[in-house]
C-alpha cells in the first residue's frame, strides 16, 4: 500500500469557525509565522517537515493541528470547536495529493498519527500506524499485507486505550500464527475488555486517536519527560497526520558519527520493513560507515536488507544520493543531524530531522564537572574533607535549586530539623544552627559526619567512625558510638556538665514522648494541617498580584518547613530511636542468631499502611472497581518524585494515575506484609527471658515507625501549598517551569522583573549535567580530585563487547528490568535488560548506563538517551552475562562492559 508521493499538494485548507482560529496547517501551504514561532505551534518533529520541503525533498503529504488545539482539549475536555470541518478537509487533500480514499478498498490511504512538542520526546506521546483500516475493510481486501498492517495499527491503539500489557500481548500473539487469525482473536478479546466492538467507521477512529495523543500529554511518561527536557507542562502537543509509506526498507541517518563526532564519518542503519520495530528497539538494524567527503562505503553489514529490493541499486545507486541529501540537510540544521527515511520501489522518502546534541551535552558535563572540583577544593580548605551520602537523597535524589533551598534551611540547627532536635532534648551547635551540615556535591546531597554529631551539641564526645563510615555508609543512619578524641581537650571537663546534661534530658525525653507522639499527632497535628490546607484553599490565587503571591509565600514556608515538618517527623523518629536501641540490644542478647535475624527481618518489613493503602487503591482502579477521582481524594496531594516542588501531584496529571493503575496493579505486589501480632510474636520469642525494656523498645518501635510515612503522608498536603504558590508565579512570568531554578530570596524577588533568564538557563544545564557525573557515596577530598566525576576504571577479569549507541563512561551496580518500570531506586545504577519501553527513560534518568540486547541508534530508546546523555550499549545476551547487583564497568564510546569485580565498593574513590 506505497501512496504516491506529491511534491506539490492543491488548494487550502478553510479556517475553522468564522472568526475563530485556524486549527490545522497543511504541509506545502506557507508557514503561518516565522519559524521560532512554528516551532511552539506545530512541533519540531511537523517544523521539521517544512525544512525538508525547502530543500525539495520528497516527504508523505501531512497536515498538523496545532499545539493550541491541544491546550484547548485540556482546559474544555473536548475538540475545539471548528476543528473537526478542518480536518476533515485536510483530510480530503490527503486523498487527492495520494489518489486513493481514506478507509474505502480497494486501496485505501491510510495514516500515520504522531504527536509532536517543541523538543523531541521520543516514545513519550501516542503514535497509530495506518490508521484508517478496520475489520471490516480489512475482511474486504483480505491479504496477508492488509491484516499485518491492521494488527501494527492494533498494537499501538491497545498500547494507548488498553495499556502496555495488552500491547505486548498482541506482538506475543502476532509472533505466532498469521496476522488474519490473531487480529481476530484479538478483537474478540477487545470487544469482551471494551464492553463493545471497535469501531468499523474509520473517522471515529481518527478522531479518537487524535484525542489520545492529546490524552498523552499528561501521561506520567510525557510528564517526566517534559521536565528532564525542560519542556513547557502546559504548551501541549501539535499532531502530524501524515499519509503511509509502507517502506521495503526503514532506516536512519547520522550526519556524524554520534559516539565520535570528530570522526569523519556518515552512518546510515536500516532494516527491513516499516521501522516500527526498529524504533521501538525490538531489532538490532543493519549498518553502513560512509566518508562524508568521498561517500565511500567503509564497511557494510547489510546482505539482507539488498536482497529485500527489487534490484541491487539501493547500494550502488540509492545509499549515496542519500547521503548527499543528508548532509544538505544538515547544512539547512546548520549542526549534525538524524534523519529518518524509508524506501520502496526505488524511491526514497524522509519522514523527520533532528539535531543531534551529544557533543553539546558533552561539553556541559565537562564544565560541570570543572565547577563542582572548583567548590571542592574550597570545602576541602576549611578542613571539611570527609562527606557521605545522605539519606534525603534517597527521596531528593537531584533538587532543583528552589527546592535545595527550601530543604536546606530546613535541615540546619535553625530551621525545622534544629526545632525537632531541640524538642527531643538536644541543642545543635551554633555552627549547624547557622550553616547545617549538609552540601549539594555534583548535585546529590551529601552530609558532614563531623557536623551531624553537631546537632546532639556542641562538644558532644562520640562521632563517627570513618572507617566504618567507608565500608559501610549506611553507618551514618545511626547514632555516632566512636569516641572523638579531639573533643577530649583541657576544656573538655569544663563543658562535661552541660554536655552530661544535655545527654540525660534526651535520654529522659524520648520515652516520654513515644508514650504521647502518635496521641498527640492524630489529635492535634493532622487536624490542624488539614485545618491549614482548607483556609488556604480558599484563597483564589489567580485573583493575587505578584506581590500579593510572594506575602503568601512567605507566611506558608515557616508553617509548612517549620511548624509542621517537625511535628509530623516527630513520631517517626523516635520510631527510628527505639528501632536502633533494640538493634543494638538484639546484638547483644544471648538469643540464637537465627531467631535474632527472624526478629530483625520481621522489624524490618513494618507494614507501611500509606503505601499499602495506594497500592491498594490503584489496583481497584486498574480493574474498574474504583475511579480515578476516588484516588485523587486520598493521594491527589502526592505524586511522582514529589519531594522536589518541580514534580507535579498526581491532581495535576490525572491521566497518568491510569497508566500507573495498569503498571502497578500486579498482585504480587499486593502480598500482605507481616502482622503487627506476628512481628511482637517473633520478638518475644527472640528476647524471652530478657528484661522488659527491650520488650518496650519492640513495642516502641512497631508502634511509631509506621509514622515516618503516615506523618510524610500528612504533611505533603501542606506541603502542596508551596507548590501551587510556584506554579502561579510561573504562569505569570517568561520563566515557566524554568523558575524552580531560582533560589528563595530570587523567587521573592520576582515582582521586580528583573530577567533571570540567562541565569535560569545556566543553572538548568549545571543541573542536567550533574546528574551525568558519577559520584561515590564516600568522598574523602584528600585524594587527587583530578578525576572527580569520572567513573573509576577497576581491573577486570572478563570483557564483553557490544555495539555502542551512546557514548560515555559508567560505573554502577547492575539492576536487571525485565520489561517493567523499576521498583528501587535507580540513581547510579546500571540498567541492563533486553529492551526498554521509551515510556520508563525518564524514570530510568538518573541512570549510570543502559546496556541492551536489542536495538539500533534509531530506537526511541537510543534517542532519548542521547538526549540525556546516558551511556547505551547493545549487548547481545547481556542479560544472561550479569548479575542483578554485580558492579560493572561501561566504556559506550568503545561498546565495551567489564565485570568479574569482587563486589566491594568504590570506597574511597573520588569518581
Amino acid at each position: 500500500m506505497t501512496v504516491r508521493i506529491a511534491r506539490q499538494v492543491p488548494d487550502s485548507v478553510p479556517d475553522g469557525a468564522a472568526g475563530g482560529k485556524k486549527w490545522v496547517h497543511f504541509w506545502g501551504d506557507p508557514l503561518p509565522c516565522d519559524d521560532s514561532a512554528a516551532r511552539d505551534l506545530l512541533g519540531s518533529k511537523a517544523l521539521s517537515l517544512a525544512l525538508l520541503a525547502r530543500l525539495g525533498l520528497p516527504t508523505p503529504p501531512a497536515f498538523t493541528i496545532t499545539s493550541e488545539a491541544c491546550r484547548e482539549y485540556h482546559a474544555s475536555g473536548q475538540l475545539p470547536p471548528g476543528l473537526w470541518p478542518e480536518v476533515r478537509a485536510a483530510l480530503a487533500r490527503l486523498e487527492s495529493a495520494v489518489g486513493r480514499s481514506f478507509g474505502k478498498a480497494p486501496q485505501p490511504l491510510t495514516v500515520a498519527i504522531r504527536g509532536g512538542a517543541t523538543e523531541s520526546m521520543p516514545g513519550a506521546l501516542a503514535t497509530f500506524l495506518h490508521c484508517g483500516l478496520s475489520e471490516k475493510l480489512a475482511r474486504q481486501i483480505d491479504d496477508e499485507t492488509t491484516w499485518e498492517a491492521f494488527a501494527e495499527f492494533l498494537e499501538g491503539y491497545a498500547y494507548a486505550c488498553l495499556g502496555g500489557a495488552w500491547a505486548g500481548r498482541v506482538a506475543k500473539e502476532l509472533s505466532g500464527a498469521g496476522a488474519r487469525v490473531q487480529c481476530q482473536r484479538w478483537l474478540r478479546e477487545w470487544a469482551t475488555s471494551a464492553g463493545g466492538p471497535l469501531s468499523d467507521d474509520p473517522e471515529v477512529i481518527l478522531r479518537s486517536a487524535i484525542e489520545a495523543v492529546f490524552d498523552s500529554w499528561r501521561g506520567e511518561g510525557a510528564a517526566s519527560l517534559r521536565k528532564l527536557l525542560d519542556v513547557n507542562s502546559s504548551a501541549g502537543t501539535s499532531v502530524t497526520i501524515q499519509a503511509m509509506f509502507t517502506a521495503a526498507i526503514s532506516g536512519v541517518a547520522f550526519s556524524r558519527e554520534p559516539n565520535d563526532p570528530q570522526a569523519d564519518e556518515l552512518i546510515v542503519e536500516a532494516a527491513v520493513g516499516s521501522g516500527r520495530r526498529l524504533l521501538a528497539g525490538q531489532s538490532t538494524p543493519h549498518r553502513w560507515i560512509v566518508n562524508r567527503r568521498t561517500l565511500a562505503v567503509g564497511h557494510l553489514a547489510c546482505e539482507q536488507v539488498a536482497r529485500v529490493t527489487a534490484d541491487a541499486s539501493f547500494v550502488d545507486r540509492i545509499l549515496p544520493q542519500l547521503c548527499r541529501d543528508v548532509l544538505a540537510i544538515e547544512a539547512q540544521f546548520e549542526q549534525p543531524v538524524d534523519v529518518e527515511f524509508g524506501y520502496a520501489a526505488g524511491e526514497v522518502v524522509f519522514f523527520q530531522a533532528r539535531p543531534v546534541k551529544p557533543a553539546l551535552e558533552q561539553a556541559r558535563v565537562e564544565r560541570a564537572r570543572s565547577a563542582e572540583r572548583v567548590s571542592l577544593v574550597a570545602l576541602a580548605k576549611e578542613g571539611r574533607r570527609l562527606w557521605v551520602r545522605h539519606n534525603l537523597a534517597d527521596t531528593l535524589p537531584a533538587p532543583t535549586p528552589l527546592t535545595w533551598d527550601l530543604w536546606r534551611a530546613f535541615m540546619t540547627g535553625k530551621g525545622g530539623l534544629g526545632r525537632l532536635y531541640r524538642r527531643l532534648g538536644y541543642r545543635p551547635s551554633k555552627r549547624v544552627r547557622r550553616a547545617g551540615f549538609l552540601e549539594l556535591v555534583a548535585g546529590r546531597i551529601y552530609a558532614d559526619p563531623e557536623r551531624l554529631s553537631e546537632m546532639l551539641c556542641s562538644g558532644y564526645p562520640l562521632c563517627f567512625d570513618q572507617g566504618a563510615l567507608r565500608r559501610d555508609p549506611d553507618v551514618l543512619n545511626r547514632p555516632p558510638d566512636c569516641l572523638d578524641l579531639e573533643q577530649l581537650d583541657p576544656w573538655f571537663l569544663v563543658r562535661w556538665p552541660s554536655i552530661a546534661f544535655t545527654i540525660l534530658r534526651a535520654g529522659w525525653l524520648r520515652p516520654h514522648l513515644s508514650r504521647t507522639a502518635i496521641k498527640r499527632f492524630d489529635r492535634d497535628i493532622v487536624p490542624r494541617i488539614r485545618s491549614l490546607v482548607d483556609a488556604e484553599r480558599q484563597i483564589d490565587l489567580t485573583r493575587l498580584s505578584p506581590e500579593e503571591l510572594v506575602d503568601v509565600f512567605r507566611r506558608r514556608r515557616p508553617a509548612v518547613f517549620d511548624e509542621f515538618a517537625p511535628e509530623c517527623l516527630l513520631p517517626g523518629t523516635l520510631g527510628v530511636a527505639a528501632w536502633n536501641l533494640l538493634q543494638q540490644a538484639l546484638s547483644k542478647s544471648e538469643a540464637d542468631s537465627e531467631r535474632r535475624g527472624r526478629a530483625e527481618a520481621i522489624l524490618s518489613a513494618i507494614s507501611d499502611p500509606v503505601a499499602d493503602r495506594q497500592r491498594a487503591l490503584l489496583s481497584s482502579v486498574a480493574r474498574g472497581d474504583a475511579s480515578v477521582g476516588s484516588f485523587l481524594d486520598e493521594f491527589g496531594h502526592r505524586g511522582p518524585g514529589e519531594m522536589d516542588l518541580s514534580s507535579p501531584r498526581w491532581r495535576e496529571i490525572p491521566d497518568a494515575v491510569l497508566a500507573s493503575a495498569r503498571r502497578r496493579s500486579n498482585p504480587a505486589l499486593l502480598e500482605p506484609r507481616p502482622s503487627v501480632d506476628e512481628a511482637c510474636r517473633i520478638l518475644d520469642e527472640a528476647t524471652r527471658g530478657k528484661s522488659h525494656r527491650l520488650s518496650g523498645l519492640a513495642q516502641q518501635s512497631l508502634a511509631l515507625l509506621p509514622y515516618r510515612e503516615i506523618g510524610k503522608h500528612e504533611w505533603m498536603r501542606a506541603y502542596e501549598l508551596l507548590r501551587e504558590i510556584v506554579l502561579e508565579l510561573a504562569r505569570r512570568t517568561r520563566y515557566g517551569e524554568g523558575i524552580h531554578f531560582l533560589t528563595v530570596s530570587e523567587l521573592e524577588d520576582l515582582p521586580q522583573e528583573r530577567d533571570q533568564s540567562q541565569l535560569i538557563a545556566r543553572r538548568r544545564d549545571h543541573h542536567r549535567a550533574c546528574r551525568k557525573l558519577s559520584v561515590p557515596d564516600v568522598l574523602e577530598l584528600d585524594d587527587d580530585l583530578e578525576n572527580f566525576g569520572r567513573p573509576a576504571r577497576l581491573a577486570a577479569d572478563q570483557s564483553i563487547v557490544g555495539t555502542p549507541l551512546v557514548p560515555g563512561q559508567a560505573l554502577g551496580r547492575v539492576l536487571l528490568l525485565n520489561g517493567q518500570e523499576p521498583r528501587e531506586p535507580v540513581a547510579e545504577r546500571v540498567i541492563v535488560a533486553s529492551a526498554l519501553e521509551p515510556v520508563y527513560v525518564p524514570l530510568l534518568a538518573d541512570s549510570a548506563a543502559f546496556l541492551l540486547e536489542r536495538g539500533g541508534i534509531l530506537s526511541h530508546v537510543a534517542l532519548l538517551a542521547r538526549q540525556l546523555a546516558i551511556p547505551t550499549v547493545v549487548v547481545e545476551g547481556i542479560t544472561r552475562h550479569v548479575v542483578d547487583g554485580e558492579l560493572v564497568f561501561v566504556d559506550a564510546g568503545q561498546g565495551l562492559v567489564e565485570r568479574g569485580f569482587s563486589g566491594h565498593e568504590q570506597g574511597r574513590s573520588t569518581g
